[in-house]
């Protein structure tokens, strides 16, 4: 463990730099949780349409940069959502095959398949959208904050190798919400960098 200590009369701590204003930011995890069937992937594909060509989305200014989608559940049904969107033409990339966040390299492996992503794109990634978080981690008990720490664990080292960003999906059941939104929390006190609380109306996809 190393530490380090910094006095609160010094220089103040830089502004945030956002990719989507006051939402996501440019460096860090940023989680969009929901029941299942509210609409995260719809939401989270017009964020990545967004982000990859500079546009509003949410009335939100975003900064434009080259988005990797990374899904673990429908490779065919992302593939169409984007390119509804227009995603054939901007620097968007769809990432699929056996994902789990919970094998002892998964943060090595994400990381070196954002870099390469990158490498097909011609410019660095600067938003992963990884959908969705049970989906992504086999065998993994959402609603235990020691499971959702080991996955965000291998978010945090590659999005800090690679200084992506990273939107994260996450089912909550109307019967385990409470608790998996408690499991989600107590997971990200333990980043080193995280987007503010930001909420939408009850019953639809809100921000943590």
């Amino acid at each position: 463990m190393k530490l380090m200590l910094t006095k609160l009369d010094g220089p103040p701590p830089p502004p945030t730099e956002w990719l989507v204003e006051g939402v996501i930011p440019a460096l860090g995890i940023s989680v969009l949780a929901s029941q299942p069937g509210m609409g995260k992937t719809i939401l989270a594909a017009n964020i990545a349409t967004a982000v990859a060509s500079g546009s509003p989305v949410l009335d939100r200014a975003t900064k434009p940069g080259a988005v990797m989608f990374l899904t673990a559940e429908s490779q065919a049904t992302t593939h169409r959502r984007l390119s509804l969107l227009g995603g054939g033409r901007l620097p968007i990339v769809i990432a699929h095959g056996e994902v789990n966040l919970l094998d002892d390299d998964a943060g090595e492996v994400l990381a070196t398949t954002i870099s390469d992503a990158g490498r097909m794109l011609g410019q660095p990634i600067r938003l992963v959208i990884v959908d969705a978080l049970g989906s992504a981690c086999r065998g993994m008990d959402e609603n235990s904050a020691k499971d959702v720490s080991r996955a965000m664990g291998a978010l945090v080292a590659a999005t800090e190798a690679t200084k992506a960003a990273v939107l994260l999906l996450a089912h909550v059941a109307k019967s385990g919400a409470t608790s998996r939104v408690r499991a989600i929390r107590r997971s990200r006190r333990t980043l080193k960098s995280a987007s503010q609380s930001k909420f939408t109306k009850a019953g639809r996809p809100w921000f943590l």
